[in-house]
């Protein structure tokens, strides 16, 4: 029997850990659950697909005026062209990508939680694969000439070097495009030849076909997903609502590969060049620690469950999951500040090598300011802690005025 003092059951079900709700409308059946994406999830796509805008605008403008302003230095093979026709295509391509994106946030907006988006539209469809056919021709273009331009790195060094940026930024994107199904090919085959780790790999083969049947995982299978559907009725729409915007993650992700792989690719072209600090090293170090947290990023959130830990064992795993992230992610914040500080105090000592190896002692004095900029911004964090601790309670202000 109910004592009567006992609290009133809930009037509804909790919210879900998704970035979504549990919401209930009278066109919908009493027990069904539906999955939208709440305020904050929403926020978060627009925070991505705006910072893919503005970094592909950026890039591919710099492009164009790059090409144009040194169209007339010599050079081996038409470079200069090439970074401007490859500009004109990639902002043409963000034209279309944020038209694509905000129809699709329009649409989701008016739509009921039951609703599917309706199709795009067959004109949509060709001008993106239009797009994308002649992105990747341009890309391997413009890749064979500038393998067969080695006396334009003399002639035309800015050309020479933007044509590498460009190439070196596309590459990451395919890269990340081809490696979303290797490695959901590739884990399996792991499972049977690690006999050892049989059970742990085959499980989490198995959780990554499930998360591929229950949401749009890679670039390729999305991209084949938007263009067939609409070509029959007989395709339902399974994928549950995403909180971030495929096209968004892979740029976003590839210029995070690009400014680091530069770097790298900087150390490599400068690396007999004398020094009289360590700073080869530094740059290096902070290059692969950049790419390899970028990649781990990238890969948990491509292959992450788009379905919300629903009983008790998937919520306490899900909080054993985040407890293990937060001390990953201070061993992480750990080595950042020892690297960092060796790092500012290599530059410190440093006297000649910004004349004998300038690249790398740029490429290093910028870190140190990107680690000066981050210490100082933990400390402001820490100070606003600090502060909201005392005037939260925890201590009383008191205030005396005598004559």
């Amino acid at each position: 029997m109910a004592s009567p003092f006992a609290s009133p059951p809930p009037a509804a079900p909790p919210s879900s850990a998704f970035g979504g709700a549990n919401e209930s409308s009278p066109l919908n059946n009493a027990n069904e659950t539906v999955l939208v994406l709440s305020t904050h999830a929403r926020l978060g796509r627009y925070f991505s697909m705006m910072m893919a805008v503005l970094f592909l605008l950026g890039f591919h403008g710099s492009l164009i005026s790059i090409g144009y302003l040194n169209f007339g230095l010599p050079c081996e093979r038409p470079l200069a062209s090439f970074l401007v026709i490859m500009g004109l295509v990639g902002v043409c391509g963000t034209v279309v990508y944020l038209f694509l994106e905000t129809r699709r946030s329009r649409d989701e907006a008016l739509m009921l939680p039951t609703e599917a988006p309706p199709p795009a539209q067959s004109s949509h469809k060709l001008v993106v694969v239009v797009l994308l056919v002649l992105g990747i021709a341009l890309a391997l273009g413009g890749a064979l000439a500038y393998t067969s331009a080695p006396r334009c790195a003399q002639t035309s060094p800015i050309v020479y070097n933007w044509t590498l940026a460009a190439l070196l930024l596309y590459a990451c994107f395919f890269a990340l495009v081809v490696l979303v199904p290797v490695l959901s090919m590739l884990f399996p085959l792991l499972a049977v030849a690690l006999l050892p780790c049989i059970a742990a790999l085959v499980s989490f083969a198995n959780w990554l076909a499930e998360a591929g049947k229950r949401g749009a995982y890679g670039a390729a299978s999305a991209l084949q997903r938007w263009l067939l559907r609409g070509a029959s009725d007989e395709q339902p729409s399974t994928s549950l609502p995403h909180p971030s915007s495929t096209f968004a993650l892979y740029v976003n992700c590839a210029g995070v590969l690009w400014l680091f792989g530069y770097m790298i690719l900087e150390v490599g072209r400068s690396w007999h060049m004398a020094c009289d600090a360590p700073l080869h090293l530094f740059v290096l170090g902070a290059a692969i620690l950049g790419v390899t947290l970028a990649l781990a990023d990238f890969i948990a959130d491509v292959f992450r469950d788009p379905m919300p830990p629903l009983t008790k064992v998937e919520q306490t795993a899900a909080r054993d999951d985040r407890k293990r992230k937060l001390q990953v992610y201070g061993y992480i914040v750990a080595f950042v500040l020892v690297w960092g500080g060796l790092g500012l105090l290599w530059l410190h000592d440093s006297e000649t090598c910004a004349h004998t190896a300038p690249s790398v002692y740029r490429l290093a004095l910028l870190l140190g300011l990107v680690y000066a900029l981050f210490v100082g911004l933990m400390l402001l964090v820490l100070v606003a802690l600090a502060l909201d601790f005392c005037m939260s309670g925890k201590l009383r202000m008191v205030v005396i005025l005598e004559q």
